[in-house]
């Protein structure tokens, strides 16, 4: 969320020195660093299923865990990357 002052900077389109707009570099940044995040998300919750699947016990290994954790945070900044904007 953008405070007062900082959503009339973002107003501003601002320019690289090479001519490209600030704004369109950012957004294009944040558009692969999202991709790039949500095939780990999904090679993770894929890792996580098939654990869970060949695990006949009721208990989490710690490794799933930390899976759990890293979906997790992973879910958390996709999500906070897309409302920023």
């Amino acid at each position: 969320m953008l405070l007062p002052g900082e959503a009339q900077l973002w107003d501003r389109d601002r320019k690289l020195p090479d001519g490209r707009s600030q704004k369109e570099a950012i957004l294009k940044a944040e558009y692969k660093k999202n991709l790039k995040d949500v095939a780990e998300l999904a090679q993770l919750s894929a890792e996580l299923q098939m654990e869970l699947e060949e695990n006949s016990r009721y208990v989490l290994s710690v490794s799933s865990l930390k899976k759990i954790e890293r979906i997790e945070d992973l879910a958390k900044d996709i999500r906070k990357r897309l409302k920023r904007y």
